[in-house]
């Protein structure tokens, strides 16, 4: 086997490694400090190409297609790279690249019969000692989790998979919020309700006691500055007000593992702001200490003008702390106790301006140090309902995760029940779970986070088009073959036309996928090519015989979709989707 063939992880990586040095030996310097090894389009038959005859050209000021030439020609006579490249050829201006049958065939063997991880142990034990803490979910306590917090859960739980996948070691954390002013809006409702004691009450209860805050705040306005009075109690450690604080954690905990189970997502860590508050005064005196904060009507705040950002907020007159000083203070405990290469907040678009306040601010206050510590804000847009409006809880209009889920897995029920009536109805239950849960992670997943989506049900849990269950029945589809198949070698892979190329290569680049999603942050990238594998495996199945084919074209054909299989499955386990055996 050649060197070439032990390095299946990053095909890419090795053409851009061999055309670097031999671009540096013809033309005298590396020139590439950019991207120039890409995928092509489909309409091109190929497998890689190349725009560096427009970036040497223009460089070193010559023709373009002359360069393009030149460049092809020391390319086909360059043995290492012939090694994998059965073919290079220019087509204006651009370098196409098609790899050799026999080292596809070669390394497709290989994951056909023991799967990616042998081939990626380079990457994943150079990535063994780099840590990340990716912060996500993240709801309120005294709050039923609900359609806002859907998108920083699935998204930030899939980003979390695509780096454990890589080999990092991953701290996945949920920052919950506990502590501040709507804790002061709860005290104030419940005594008045209630009184002092526990009284055993309900997540929903708390839920629509906020509600009902908001609605009586608008007609008398002391209601905010009594809010305020038990928040600041709460603060300084009124017992009643902690005794009353500790039931709302107790009972919100509970409701939101319920989901996070069903949901099967899982924290490393799961901590509050109110963990914060020791460190609060400490941040506060910081800032004043080294002039970066100063008073002003009695409020601390981190002037920003100069970053042409608003103040930055610490601390309220009242003396109160707010979250951007428990977002600094936990910050600076992240970084001091686990040293992370970065951390990484999961949150919507609607908090840009504040990630922008919190970093220059940890930057001037020397808690932050992008050397030693980047920190970076995955934006993600809104979850709107099927009318194209954002769900909301203030106002009343509460639209519950449990209700949004229970909708999704009583129609995959219905589904599975239609296409398998035969089932048990204990099979139906289980494999609706997996459908629907899977369906909803997808309806994200599968397209840009920084985009609002529509949570349109019936859409999500379609058979046909870019969705999970279509994913899962490509899974199921390809096991029944091999149920049918029965028991068969590992032979020689040969390929017969294009399409099994196209697919092969698809497979190979598995890894490279997973890199460009992890080094963008985007899920969708994943997403969009499983979606590209499934149904060019389809488009293959109608037209490509497989069990009535040749012993020989079979044996090959069944190791090629048995590949695709695992890739499918791997890369719907990234993102936290599971694959049923049977639909």
């Amino acid at each position: 086997m050649s060197f070439f063939a032990t390095m299946l992880f990053m095909i890419k990586q090795i053409i851009i490694q061999h055309l670097k040095e031999i671009f540096k030996k013809e033309f005298g310097k590396d020139y590439f400090d950019k991207p120039f090894v890409f995928d092509p389009p489909k309409e091109i038959n190929a497998d890689y190409y190349t725009n560096a005859a427009f970036i040497l050209a223009k460089i070193l000021k010559k023709n373009i297609n002359e360069t393009a030439k030149q460049i092809t020609t020391v390319l086909n006579n360059n043995k290492k790279i012939k090694e994998i490249i059965g073919e290079i050829f220019e087509q204006n201006g651009f370098i196409n690249f098609k790899l050799k049958d026999d080292f596809i065939a070669q390394n497709l063997f290989t994951i056909s019969k023991n799967g990616f991880f042998d081939s990626i142990k380079k990457i994943r034990s150079a990535n063994s000692k780099r840590k990340i803490i990716i912060e996500y979910s993240s709801p309120n306590i005294a709050k039923k989790m609900h359609a806002g917090h859907l998108r920083s859960t699935i998204i930030g739980d899939a980003i979390k998979n695509i780096f454990l996948w890589l080999g990092y070691k991953v701290i996945s954390w949920n920052h919950i919020g506990d502590w501040g002013t709507q804790f002061g809006k709860l005290l104030y409702m419940y005594k008045n309700k209630y009184g002092s004691k526990i009284v055993q009450i309900s997540v929903e209860d708390l839920e629509k006691l906020y509600v009902e805050f908001n609605k009586m705040a608008r007609l008398d306005k002391t209601l905010q500055e009594k809010a305020r009075a038990q928040t600041k109690q709460l603060q300084a450690g009124n017992k009643t007000n902690v005794k009353l604080w500790r039931y709302f954690k107790k009972i919100s905990l509970k409701e939101f593992n319920k989901f996070y189970k069903l949901l099967d997502i899982t924290f490393d860590y799961i901590i509050g702001e109110s963990f914060y508050q020791k460190f609060s005064p400490k941040i506060v005196k910081k800032a004043l200490k080294q002039k970066i904060a100063i008073k002003n009507q009695g409020a601390v705040i981190i002037p920003l003008e100069k970053f042409n950002l608003p103040p930055l907020l610490i601390q309220k007159s009242d003396g109160a702390f707010l979250y951007s000083t428990f977002d600094l203070a936990s910050l600076d405990y992240r970084r001091m106790k686990f040293k992370p290469e970065k951390i990484v907040y999961v949150v919507a678009n609607e908090q840009t301006l504040h990630f922008e306040q919190l970093f220059i601010a940890a930057k001037i206050l020397g808690i932050l140090n992008e050397k030693e510590c980047q920190c970076l804000h995955i934006k993600f847009g809104l979850l709107l309902d099927e009318s194209g409006k954002k769900f909301s809880t203030r106002g009343g209009n509460i639209v519950y995760l449990e209700n949004l889920i229970n909708d999704v897995l009583k129609l995959a029920f219905d589904i599975v029940n239609q296409k398998n009536p035969s089932l048990s109805e204990k099979e139906k239950k289980e494999i609706a779970e997996i459908i629907g849960i899977g369906a909803i992670k997808y309806n994200d997943l599968s397209r840009d986070r920084q985009g609002d989506i529509i949570f349109n049900r019936k859409k999500m849990l379609s058979l046909e088009g870019n969705s999970a269950p279509y994913l899962q029945y490509t899974f199921v589809r390809i096991n029944s073959i091999f149920k049918k198949a029965g028991q068969y070698r590992f032979g020689q892979i040969s390929f017969t036309n294009d399409l099994e190329h196209y697919l092969a290569v698809s497979v190979l680049k598995f890894p490279e996928i997973i890199l460009e999603a992890a080094n963008l942050f985007k899920p969708n990238i994943l997403a969009d090519y499983l979606y590209n594998l499934a149904s060019t495996f389809h488009h293959y199945y109608e037209t490509s015989p497989i069990l009535l084919a040749p012993s020989q074209i079979k044996t090959s054909r069944l190791m090629l979709i048995k590949a695709i299989a695992q890739v499918i499955k791997e890369g719907l386990k990234i993102l936290g989707i599971k694959t049923p055996q049977k639909m």
